[in-house]
């Protein structure tokens, strides 16, 4: 939808979200029809557990800032060049913070599927991260507009709940740890839900790595030398790739393995090999503009020229052609599996295929056999 969007309409030079209005209401629609979700909510809404907390406050969260970055369509904004740049890095990182905490929900609900309980997302220490993300999510836009003239208060206020990462770094730290060492029992257990929790591992673990970007971007004096290069761009790509993508992935595979037929089964190892393909291909393409993001701020600041950088180019051409053809493999593949699903195409496969779950769950019995089959 986005891509034919920008395809068939002029892209703007300025940093603003320019759908037509059309679009724009239609997009807005949407997510004003996923209110419905509050219908949903079972009585005693504090009892309820964090992700529930995530989802709410995320689609209410992005209703406001998608409303907010069309504010430069105003002309008491627009015509003032300085409160249109404050207001679009704002809109912009808190939107992204909205869409975050869409997903980080998903996979706390999905961590109490596989935990088999909601106890360990009711604790005291879980809202506690909670609330400290949630506080990044409206603040951690400062550290873009570090250089713009605006009070020093909104400055101080950003860079401190920057540096309140760190709380959240420590607890990554431990976490992603625990989940390595527990690779090895993953890797020896006979099970399908191997690809979810690997999945879940490169987010955890992209987590950590672009949470320590966020830090070092809110320190000053290194804001000012890499801010406008290309590390800004890696740490997007992880963000969106490395982060959001991988928990999307996990999510999706969990619920490929709960409600879809067998031939899903069949296909872990290709999927899993495309799962490594998009890491190492993010790999490369963070590592290469990060580098050349490093080297062009260095440059800037002993006024020198900036270099072209070809090599670097290349490896990330290459990262990104090893990420999309990774992408497009793992989608073909989910597209076979769901597609049966679709009404349109769920008769004639019932036709040929009598075995056919009826979107019902897959039993234990008919999981321990898809495992025994998974490990010969």
């Amino acid at each position: 939808m986005f891509l034919s969007h920008f395809w068939l309409e002029s892209i703007p030079d300025e940093s603003t979200w320019d759908f037509t209005p059309i679009f724009a209401l239609y997009l807005y629609w949407l997510a004003l029809s996923r209110l419905q979700f509050f219908q949903t909510i079972e009585r005693g809404f504090l009892a309820q557990p964090v992700y529930i907390y995530m989802w709410a406050v995320g689609l209410l969260f992005f209703l406001y800032t998608f409303a907010e970055a069309h504010s430069w369509l105003l002309p008491q904004i627009y015509q003032y060049p300085l409160v249109d740049m404050q207001l679009q890095w704002k809109s912009a990182g808190t939107m992204v913070g909205s869409m975050n905490l869409l997903v980080y929900g998903s996979l706390a609900y999905l961590g109490s599927i596989l935990n088999k309980g909601q106890k360990s997302c009711q604790t005291r220490l879980t809202f506690a991260l909670f609330g400290i993300g949630l506080l990044n999510s409206f603040t951690n836009y400062t550290h873009h507009t570090y250089h713009l003239p605006q009070s020093q208060v909104v400055k101080w206020i950003g860079f401190v709940v920057s540096m309140s990462e760190a709380i959240l770094l420590w607890r990554l730290v431990i976490e992603v740890s625990a989940l390595w060492r527990q690779r090895q029992n993953d890797n020896r257990s006979s099970g399908n839900l191997k690809l979810t929790r690997a999945f879940i591992r490169s987010a955890k673990t992209w987590t950590l790595i672009n949470l320590f970007y966020s830090l070092l971007i809110s320190i000053p004096p290194l804001n000012t030398m890499i801010h406008g290069t290309h590390v800004v761009f890696a740490h997007a790509m992880g963000s969106m790739i490395g982060i959001d993508t991988m928990i999307l992935l996990s999510v999706l595979s969990f619920f490929a393995i709960e409600y879809t037929h067998k031939d899903y089964c069949k296909n872990l190892f290709l999927l899993n090999k495309f799962r490594l393909g998009l890491n190492f291909g993010l790999f490369i393409v963070v590592a290469t503009m990060t580098y050349k993001g490093i080297l062009d701020g260095f440059a800037s600041y002993m006024g020198e020229s900036r270099d072209n950088h070809t090599m670097t180019l290349y490896l990330f051409a290459c990262g990104g052609f090893l990420m999309a053809i990774s992408l497009i493999g793992t989608a073909l593949i989910w597209l076979r599996v769901f597609l049966p699903y679709f009404s349109i195409y769920k008769a004639k496969y019932i036709q040929t295929n009598p075995e056919f779950w009826h979107h019902e769950p897959i039993s234990q019995t008919s999981k321990a056999q898809h495992m025994q089959q998974n490990n010969r």
